[in-house]
């Protein structure tokens, strides 16, 4: 991939995490500033991920790859931080004063990735992100399995039958956005699939030269996936919630992310790229259990006052996790890589995660 490219996916990996952060922030703090759909960018991530698993891992998986390897590859870029997520979580948790059941099982199941089917609201009731960083690794694991005959019309054949998984899950479960509870677990999967190999499938194409489209500057589809997020909060409830991610994940999203991969970088945004690229991961990794604990500092104002500490509370969660990526992340990264090198090019390796 060009440093062009890779920029452009690393300014849309930051955009999509500060997205999903304003969406928590209206929902942790009773706050309305057009985000309710800001979870949206959690499938967008889903269709990035396809698409660079793809261009940087699918020539070593043809130079037999192992499993294990392929594993240990994707646990060294995410398990770090989710890692601090969990003890974050945890210490989050305790400040609600979450009974020990939860506090014990919880813990577990943040630690080990696995979620919770049986006794809670949601799959990672200490930390709630991690369920898509659950089914990301799903999807990753499903993909290296697949390679050996994962041919173009394989993968169309993946985003047709997940298309057709999404509609059993709708029927169900009366919803599309699944995954997040054990209720929906298994709609989830149709959903991370169908984002997932799209991006796989874009990746095919693009490569060989057959989707074409006219270079925009990068701000501009950046622009274009902020309005379409937000659109939806300003039109409140006039079109069914599952009827606009539909159309947003099917239709939108790969549009605008098709004019991000052809993007062209504007004298001077490429610093920017970097910086949201560096504050992604982190920032979606860690932003609800921080959230969490300035409750009591955001919760005890009202009105603009509450407005003016939620922002607060966001820049400060903003700055903990570039701080993160610069002293804790890519220092485990580094020591991590150090004993096994990552076989996939250095900036496509970095880029592979939300």
């Amino acid at each position: 991939m060009t440093r062009t490219r890779l920029l452009s996916l690393d300014a849309m990996r930051g955009l999509a995490a500060l997205t999903v952060l304003c969406h928590h922030i209206e929902r942790e703090y009773s706050l309305s500033f057009g985000f309710p759909y800001g979870y949206m960018a959690v499938d967008f991530f889903f269709l990035m991920s396809g698409f660079v698993i793809a261009g940087a891992y699918e020539p070593r998986m043809d130079r037999r790859m192992r499993l294990a390897s392929f594993l240990a590859v994707r646990l060294k870029r995410l398990y770090p931080l989710i890692f601090l997520g969990a003890l974050f979580g945890l210490a989050a948790a305790v400040s609600r004063h979450y009974g020990q059941q939860t506090l014990i099982w919880g813990g577990v199941s943040a630690l080990t990735i696995v979620p919770l089917l049986w006794s809670a609201e949601v799959l990672f009731p200490i930390n709630i992100p991690e369920w898509s960083l659950f089914y990301e690794l799903v999807s990753n694991l499903l993909h290296r399995v697949l390679r050996p005959v994962l041919t173009l019309w394989v993968v169309g054949l993946c985003v047709l039958l997940s298309i057709l998984g999404l509609g059993v899950a709708g029927w169900k479960l009366h919803a599309l956005a699944n995954g997040w509870s054990p209720g929906t677990f298994w709609g989830g999967l149709p959903r991370a699939f169908f984002s997932y190999f799209l991006g796989v499938l874009i990746y095919r194409l693009t490569s060989k030269g057959w989707l074409r489209i006219p270079s925009l500057p990068l701000p501009l589809p950046m622009l274009a996936f902020v309005a379409f997020v937000t659109l939806a909060g300003v039109m409140g409830h006039r079109v069914p919630a599952s009827a606009y991610w539909l159309v947003g994940v099917a239709v939108v999203f790969p549009i605008i992310f098709l004019f991000v991969v052809n993007a062209g970088m504007p004298k001077g945004f490429s610093r920017i790229a970097v910086g949201l690229g560096d504050l992604s991961y982190p920032l979606y990794a860690v932003h609800v259990p921080l959230l969490v604990l300035a409750d009591p500092m955001v919760l005890h104002f009202t009105g603009a006052q509450r407005i003016a500490a939620g922002a607060a509370a966001a820049g400060a969660v903003v700055i903990i996790a570039l701080l993160l990526n610069a002293f804790y992340d890519k220092p485990v990264r580094r020591m991590l890589e150090g004993r096994r090198p990552d076989p996939a090019p250095g900036p496509e390796a970095q880029i592979a995660a939300p």
